[in-house]
């Protein structure tokens, strides 16, 4: 149904027995504009369906902190990208404990991540809240999400130094952009210490500072890509990442447009004889 426009929705009963109660996938993108749809009548209507898709929708909920599912639902995947929400859609979805994927880029969340709902939902594997303007620092809840391997929070206003409990506890990321953010790097990148399945680190255009001298950590990690590039810095002649030095899989780097000083670090061509990318600018 996607790409047309429905002027009403209208709940449907009995959706167990009947037609829907065997669909496995709706896709709902650009279908309601008009704002008379209410999302949480929608999710609670589809709630026996796997996936939902619904792009680019603007929805009447006002997600006061009371509006809640109540539903025993079966939704795995839930994509909401460019649709009109607010921060209280992640507290009203802590019903859907089957949830597995929620992709929520570009809503227009706004302000700090609540707390309570979303951060209960422990079958989470995919994550991405970019693309809004979420600020402060991630909340420690965040660290219940113990199976996700997807991560993106870029384009947010987050901020953060050194370790952090909430990023550290995820263990199993694969991926992770803190791109466009103002985390300071390289010091957060110690969370990530102990990430052995971490293949893929972007955090452009964030803070850059200076690196302790000591502790020096070495990961477990072996990445396939990293990208720092376009960070401000008060620092002049700021060194590259240190744990760079024990990297051996890399095949896309990207170091370009920050302040880095010393030699041209030809060590990282030398140990990462896979590389197809090394921007340093």
């Amino acid at each position: 149904m996607s790409g047309n426009e429905l002027k009403e929705f209208l709940p449907i009963k009995n959706k167990e027995n009947g037609s829907l109660g065997k669909l496995k996938v709706a896709n709902l993108n650009g279908v309601f504009n008009n704002g008379t749809a209410s999302l949480i009548q929608l999710l609670e209507t589809f709630s026996s369906v796997n996936a939902i898709y619904l792009r680019g929708n603007y929805f009447n909920d006002t997600f006061s902190t009371q509006d809640q599912l109540h539903v025993s639902s079966k939704i795995e995947e839930l994509v909401l990208d460019r649709s009109s929400l607010n921060n209280n859609i992640l507290q009203s979805i802590g019903a859907l404990a089957s949830l597995k994927i929620l992709s929520l880029s570009g809503c227009g969340l706004s302000g700090t991540l609540p707390t309570q709902g979303w951060c209960d939902l422990r079958k989470f594997e995919v994550l991405d809240l970019s693309e809004n303007a979420l600020k402060g620092t991630l909340p420690s809840c965040l660290a219940n999400l113990s199976s996700l391997h997807y991560l993106d929070i870029s384009g947010n206003q987050f901020v953060g130094k050194g370790v952090s409990t909430a990023l550290a506890n995820l263990t199993l990321l694969r991926f992770i952009s803190l791109s466009r953010n103002l985390f300071e790097v390289p010091s957060i990148f110690i969370s990530f210490a102990n990430h052995s399945h971490l293949k893929v680190l972007s955090s452009n255009q964030n803070k850059l500072v200076e690196e302790p001298t000591i502790p020096t950590w070495v990961p477990k990690f072996q990445l396939k890509a990293f990208r720092l590039s376009n960070c401000t810095t008060k620092e002049l002649h700021t060194e590259i990442p240190k744990f760079l030095y024990y990297q051996n899989n890399l095949s896309i780097i990207d170091l370009s447009y920050n302040n880095f000083g010393g030699k041209v670090p030809f060590w990282l061509l030398e140990n990462n004889t896979r590389m197809e990318a090394f921007l340093i600018k």
